[in-house]
């Protein structure tokens, strides 16, 4: 369980004992729960948003280095399998070569979530339709 979530279970349960405990003398001690749950969960928010910092820093420096040219690569791959190949051959061609890319992505650029990989990749083939579209068209 992560931060956050311990830390509202901390202010439910603080808030529980404190309606709970209204007239006695544990009612400080439960306020104190409740106060501690919201400070945890603070801390568990922080501690998010650095790490996503750590991480954004991270991609903006690869986009240039790492993925830009991953995208060219295989962008270039994929107009090869184009000319080459037709039909259910260049489908299946496509799909092996967005497997590729994900497979690669996720060795180059490990800090990625799986999700992120699968975003990445996912939009690099609606690019790849829209070129393939406009190359029909001429």
């Amino acid at each position: 369980m992560d931060l956050k979530k311990i830390g509202i279970l901390l202010i439910f349960v603080g808030i529980f004992l404190t309606i709970l405990f209204l007239d006695s003398k544990f009612f400080v001690t439960a306020l104190t729960v409740t106060v501690l749950g919201f400070f945890i969960t603070v801390f568990g928010y922080v501690t998010d948003i650095r790490k996503q910092k750590i991480i954004n820093d991270k991609l903006e420096k690869d986009v240039g280095s790492i993925i830009q040219p991953l995208i060219t690569k295989y962008s270039n791959l994929n107009r090869k399998y184009c000319r080459d190949f037709e039909g259910d051959e260049y489908v299946q061609k496509r799909l092996q070569l967005n497997r590729d890319l994900e497979k690669e992505l996720s060795e180059k650029v490990p800090y990625l979530e799986s999700r992120e990989v699968k975003k990445i990749v996912i939009q690099f083939s609606k690019e790849q339709d829209k070129m393939l579209q406009d190359s029909l068209k001429e």
